[in-house]
């Protein structure tokens, strides 16, 4: 599922690119169609290139302190990230306000930034390459779980 909608954005933004940064096209075309190709199309690109230069540095690595300095200063700005945002929920109407949600979602949030975001890139990269070879098939899946009576309604 997130292959095809990676996929469908990209086809979106190649066909309507014309409206980035085109004055015409008020703030949709000058913030929100730019904002789209900077967190949406590029983050893959861009988290494989941050991945990779990891990597080299690791590879190349003249200072164990200074690496793991950097490791720590990204890893504490995203666990604030994360903390601020868990912290903001008890303002809201949000089923997840107790203090054990929030305990939950804290853990959630580490397993989210250090396993689902490189699956994530993996998966939306896969859908990158899907579309720049014009890999318009959307491989429908079979709808289940669901019981439908012949007039369409739940059973």
């Amino acid at each position: 599922q997130r292959n095809r909608w990676y996929r469908g954005a990209a086809h979106a933004l190649w066909k309507f690119k014309g409206m980035t940064l085109n004055p015409k096209m008020g703030s949709v075309g000058f913030f929100s169609v730019p904002m789209y190709w900077l967190f949406g199309y590029l983050t893959p690109f861009t988290q494989l290139l941050l991945t990779g230069l990891l990597i080299l540095e690791l590879i190349t690595i003249r200072s164990f302190s200074e690496l793991g300095a950097l490791i720590m200063v990204g890893v504490i700005i995203a666990i604030i990230i994360n903390l601020l945002t868990i912290s903001m929920l008890k303002y809201t109407n949000s089923p997840t306000r107790s203090k054990a949600d929030r305990g939950r979602l804290f853990w959630y949030g580490l397993v989210e930034m250090f396993v689902v975001q490189f699956i994530y890139m993996f998966i939306n990269l896969k859908a990158a390459f899907d579309a720049v070879r014009g890999n318009r098939k959307w491989n429908k899946f079979a709808r289940t779980g669901y019981n439908h009576t012949k007039d369409g309604s739940n059973a």
